[in-house]
């Protein structure tokens, strides 16, 4: 990956792809500037919900936290049904213990 798109996608998974925060920040005509096509945008949304839905736990609300402000600037519905998996999940394990 080159310098430039490095440094895009920095920009992006550390505002977790919201223009508006990018905007408030500071940040938003530098990321424009690397004219990121829509396609790489969202494969990188994809990757981080992946990651963050990895990385769930009962223990880290942070994490949560991401996958909803993620799921404010992309309808994605894969978001909701991970995190819902998740739930049920450990719902079933203190039903059982």
């Amino acid at each position: 990956m080159e310098a430039e798109q490095v440094s895009a996608k920095e920009l992006f998974t550390f505002y977790r792809g919201s223009t508006l925060q990018m905007h408030r920040a500071g940040a938003h005509d530098e990321y424009k500037s690397f004219a990121v096509p829509k396609e790489t945008e969202m494969k990188w949304v994809q990757e981080m919900i992946d990651q963050y839905s990895r990385e769930l736990s009962i223990r880290d609300a942070a994490v949560l936290d991401s996958l909803e402000s993620i799921a404010r600037d992309f309808k994605e519905v894969c978001i909701l049904n991970n995190v819902v998996s998740f739930a049920s999940r450990h719902i079933k394990t203190v039903i059982f213990l």
